[in-house]
C-alpha cells in the first residue's frame, strides 16, 4: 500500500512514476522504511478492538504525521536522502487514504479469521476453566474445546466451550489438522501414554504449551507470587547471562545518550527557563536510586514537584494528579521530558536505555521485605523506558509494585534487541498521544478477565507441566500484545 501511495504521488506531481522514482529513488525507500516503524509503533499492525473505526484512524494520522516529521527531519540533515517538499506531502496524504481504505476493507473482509489460532485445552478442571477465561481475551485464539479423561464431563459445557472427549483423540484431531495450539492445563503430566499422545501432537506441528507458558505469553507477565526457586535456578533468563547482547547494548546507550543530549538541548534549555519561572526550587532533583546489584547511584531529573515533596502527603508514591506536581511540573512529566537528564546517568553508565524504573533506596528495601524475589530487579541496569512502563501506570503501593514486577521479570527473562526496539516503539507511541499510562490504562480494567488471570496464577502452582520452549512458543504468540483491553 505504501508503494502504491508513493506511485500516485509520483504521478501526481511529476505526470509519471518513473522520474519522482529516478530522481528520489533512496529518498522514498527511506520514508517507506520510517512509515513501517512508524505503524509498528502505534500499533497499526494489532487487530482487534485496536483496529476499530474512529481509534484506527486516530493512530493512523498520528503514525503518518509522525513519519512525515521523522523523514522530513532526515531530508533535512541527510543530503542524499533529500526529497521535493511537495513529493513529500503527497506521499503522505496518499499513505492515509490508501493504508486507511485498505485496512478497513480487510477488516470487513476477513479480519476475523484470518490468522486466528484454534487452541486446545488438555484438562477441563479448574486450571483449564481458567486457561479458557484467559484465552476468551485474546483476539487472535479460537478456542475450540477441551479434551478430559473423566467420562463424567464429555460433552458437557466448561465457560460455553465444549468438552469433546478423553485424551486419547489427541493424535487423532492433530493429524487432521483441526488445531495449532495445544494447552496442558492438567496438574501433574506423568503417564506415558498421555506424554506419548502429546509428542504425537507435536510431530503433527501442533504447538504444546503447559499453563503456565501460556500465561506468560498472552499477558506478558511472569506470576512471581507463586515461582519457586528450582525455576529460577533452572530457566534460562537472559538478563542472568554473560553474552553479546549485554556489550552491544551497552554501545548503542553510549551513542543513543550523546545523540539523545545534543538533540534535546533545546527541549532542555527552554524546560529549564520554564521551571525557573514556574517556581522556587532547584533545577534539577536529585535522589539516591538502587541500581543494578544493589549499587546506589544519584538519579537526575527536572523537578516537577514543589521542594520537600516526599515530605508532604504522598510520600515517595506519585500519581497523575498529585497536589504537589507544579503546573510546569504536570507538563513535563506527561510528556516526560522531566527524564531528559538521566541520559546523563545512561551515558555514564547508571541506566541503560531500556530496563526497570529505578526505585528510591527506601522503596527497594520496603519491596525486597515484602515482594518475594524483588531483588532479581537489580540483576540488570535500570533503564529509562521499560516493559512495565509501557504496560501499567505509576506504582502506588507495594501491591502495584508487585504487579509491575511481573512485567519486569518478564523483559529480564526474556531481553533481547527485538525486545528492546519494541519497548522503545512502544514508548514512542505513549509520548506522541501525550498519554501517561495512569490515564490510559486502569489496573482494575487491564483485562475484563484479571480475575480470572489472578486465580490462575494461583493454580499454576499446584502441579508441573511439561517442558516447553519459550523461543518456539513465541513465534506463535506475540508476548503481552493480544490482550483485548476495554478502556480505549
Amino acid at each position: 500500500m505504501l508503494f502504491t501511495a508513493f506511485h500516485f504521488a509520483g504521478l501526481t506531481r511529476y505526470g509519471n512514476f518513473t522520474q519522482a522514482w529516478t530522481l528520489y529513488q533512496w529518498p522514498m525507500l527511506a520514508i517507506a522504511i520510517i512509515y513501517v516503524i512508524s505503524f509498528y509503533a502505534f500499533t497499526l499492525y494489532e487487530t482487534g478492538d485496536r483496529s476499530k473505526s474512529a481509534f484506527f484512524l486516530s493512530r493512523l494520522c498520528a503514525a503518518v504525521g509522525f513519519g512525515f516529521l521523522m523523514s522530513s527531519a532526515l531530508s533535512y540533515f541527510v543530503f542524499p536522502l533529500r526529497i521535493a517538499r511537495w513529493l513529500a506531502i503527497l506521499c503522505a496524504g496518499y499513505t492515509l487514504v490508501f493504508v486507511g481504505g485498505w485496512r478497513t476493507l480487510f477488516d470487513q473482509l476477513c479480519r476475523t479469521r484470518i490468522q486466528r489460532k484454534r487452541v486446545l485445552i488438555m484438562g477441563a478442571g479448574k486450571l483449564g476453566a481458567y486457561v479458557c477465561k484467559i484465552a476468551r481475551y485474546v483476539e487472535s485464539l479460537d478456542i475450540i474445546g477441551f479434551l478430559d479423561d473423566d467420562q463424567d464431563k464429555h460433552h458437557g459445557f466448561v465457560h460455553g466451550v465444549e468438552v469433546l472427549g478423553p485424551t486419547e483423540r489427541l493424535p487423532e484431531m492433530a493429524k487432521q489438522d483441526s488445531i495449532d495450539i495445544v494447552v496442558v492445563a492438567i496438574k501433574s503430566v506423568k503417564e506415558k501414554d498421555l506424554l506419548d499422545r502429546l509428542l504425537a501432537a507435536k510431530m503433527s506441528r501442533v504447538k504444546i504449551l503447559d499453563a503456565s507458558t501460556f500465561y506468560e505469553l498472552t499477558t506478558g507477565r511472569i506470576p512471581m507470587a507463586h515461582v519457586r526457586l528450582g525455576w529460577i535456578v533452572f530457566t534460562s533468563i537472559n538478563g542472568m547471562a554473560r553474552h553479546l547482547y549485554t556489550r552491544f547494548k551497552r554501545y548503542c546507550d553510549i551513542a543513543l545518550a550523546l545523540f539523545g543530549l545534543v538533540l534535546a538541548s533545546p527541549v532542555m534549555l527552554i524546560t529549564a527557563i520554564l521551571i525557573k519561572l514556574d517556581s522556587k526550587g532547584p533545577l534539577i532533583y536529585k535522589q539516591q536510586r538502587m541500581g543494578q546489584h544493589g549499587k546506589e547511584f544519584m538519579m537526575f531529573k527536572f523537578r516537577s514537584m514543589v521542594v520537600d515533596a516526599e515530605k508532604k502527603q504522598g510520600g515517595l508514591y506519585t500519581s497523575v494528579k498529585d497536589a504537589r506536581v507544579t503546573r510546569v511540573g504536570r507538563i513535563i512529566r506527561r510528556v516526560r521530558i522531566d527524564e531528559l537528564p538521566q541520559l546523563w546517568n545512561v551515558l555514564i553508565g547508571d541506566m541503560s536505555f531500556v530496563g526497570p524504573r529505578p526505585e528510591a533506596m527506601e522503596l527497594s528495601h520496603k519491596y525486597e521485605q515484602h515482594i518475594s524475589f524483588y531483588a532479581l530487579r537489580h540483576a540488570i541496569k535500570p533503564g529509562l523506558t521499560g516493559w512495565a512502563q509501557v504496560k501499567f501506570p505509576y506504582s502506588a503501593s507495594v501491591e502495584d509494585a508487585e504487579y509491575k514486577f511481573e512485567f519486569d521479570m518478564f523483559y529480564i527473562k526474556n531481553m533481547s534487541i527485538l525486545l528492546d526496539v519494541q519497548i522503545v516503539l512502544q514508548t514512542i507511541n505513549v509520548l506522541f498521544f501525550l498519554i501517561s499510562r495512569n490515564e490510559s490504562v486502569k489496573k482494575d480494567t487491564i483485562i475484563e478477565a484479571e480475575d480470572a488471570v489472578a486465580t490462575a496464577k494461583k493454580l499454576l502452582e499446584e502441579g508441573t507441566s511439561p517442558s516447553v520452549s519459550h523461543t518456539e512458543a513465541s513465534a506463535e504468540l506475540r508476548p503481552g500484545t493480544h490482550i483485548v483491553t476495554r478502556t480505549e
